[in-house]
């Protein structure tokens, strides 16, 4: 559309912010896909592997890291990771042996989200 992307959040005081229940079923139906294709064709020693970027997430609004880090937790036959990326709080909000006995792995990039998101572009461009 060539205008400015923004979060998908509401924010403080936010009077551009537009709810969809279409982006929220779209979102529900995903994670319930990843859920049946997890349970139905992998098992705990053979486990989905989902990645999840989460990108400027910060604390004042803890929602979005708290939905990265709990989404698939403890589901057996998804092993999930999560990279973090943020340049002031980078690292997991929950116990990190709590995440991982939930088959959570958090991977911190402290850096902006432009720079890290052209940075793993970059890398993903030279593996192929």
């Amino acid at each position: 559309c060539g205008g400015r992307a923004r979060p998908a959040i509401l924010m403080f005081e936010d009077n551009d912010w537009v709810d969809s229940a279409l982006q929220d079923r779209r979102y529900r139906e995903w994670t319930a896909a990843v859920r049946w294709l997890a349970t139905e064709t992998r098992s705990a020693s053979n486990p989905l592997r989902v990645a999840i970027l989460e990108v400027g997430a910060g604390g004042n609004v803890t929602t979005v890291r708290h939905e990265s880090e709990h989404v698939f937790r403890n589901v057996d036959a998804v092993a999930t990771t999560l990279v973090r990326v943020n340049p002031e709080l980078p690292l997991p909000d929950n116990d990190v042996e709590k995440l991982a006995a939930g088959r959570v792995r958090v991977v911190s990039v402290m850096s902006g989200g432009l720079d890290a998101v052209r940075r793993i572009d970059a890398c993903l461009r030279e593996r192929r």
